[in-house]
């Protein structure tokens, strides 16, 4: 499965959650989801995977993946050349660095699942306890687009709460009042810092209004998606880096 979960506080719900999975798109019930990660301060997710919506006939159905939670597009993974992850266990992270008991760290070749030679996209994920703070690195160095691509490279990362943006290369997201995990009816407190670089990518925001009941119930009204967005010549390679830290 290549799932790694660490916490910045053992046994508690204290501080930062970092989970990052690799595993591949032939799973059952599958999403496209490969290289994804879920950041959560204090038993609350703030960076976040919208989880399962509503089955109907079309959640079992050709059309599954036109579902908008299902989406590799609406997960916490890159889109390079603007692509989805494809469908079937071909596409598939490879791991390159496993955790261990002294350094909470993943790191995943992620090409593979879009139809790339596997180290054209590396992911590495890791929690810093020293430093509090969790980072998602990537790293490519991608072919030349092919057709219905596009010549740029997006990293989408979906988030639940209020999300602020703040100078260049920064924004922070504040709990929507969700209750603290194992806390019943206490309001969740601490948000979300967010850094990246480099700070000069052009950064998109895509609000996604709720109808689904079940989602609604979990997170409220609406999930807000930000989308980095790096141009990428043909054959380019490129980085970035996404640190989040728990507010004071």
């Amino acid at each position: 499965m290549q799932i790694m979960v660490a916490r910045e506080t053992a046994g508690s719900v204290e501080g930062l959650l970092l989970a990052a999975k690799g595993g591949h798109n032939g799973e059952h019930h599958n999403h496209r989801d490969v290289g994804s990660v879920v950041v959560a301060v204090d038993g609350v997710p703030l960076l976040v995977d919208a989880g399962q919506p509503t089955y109907t006939a079309k959640t079992f159905g050709p059309d599954r993946y036109d579902i908008r939670a299902m989406q590799s597009s609406w997960h916490n993974v890159p889109a390079p050349h603007g692509l989805e992850q494809g469908t079937g266990s071909e596409f598939t992270a490879h791991v390159l660095r496993h955790p261990t008991a002294d350094q909470s760290l993943m790191e995943l070749a992620l090409g593979a699942a879009y139809g790339f030679e596997p180290g054209q996209w590396v992911r590495t994920s890791g929690l810093d306890r020293d430093r509090g703070h969790a980072t998602i690195a990537d790293r490519w160095e991608l072919p030349p687009p092919t057709a219905g691509g596009t010549p740029d490279v997006d990293i989408t990362y979906l988030t639940a709460g209020a999300l602020r943006r703040g100078p260049d290369g920064t924004a922070t997201v504040e709990p929507a009042g969700v209750p603290v995990s194992g806390t019943p009816g206490k309001p969740a407190g601490r948000g979300a810092v967010l850094r990246w670089e480099p700070a000069s990518a052009v950064v998109l925001v895509d609000e996604w209004e709720l109808e689904d009941p079940l989602l609604a119930d979990i997170w409220g009204a609406r999930l807000t998606r930000l989308r980095f967005r790096m141009p990428a010549s043909t054959g380019a390679d490129g980085a970035f880096t996404l640190t989040v830290e728990a507010t004071s």
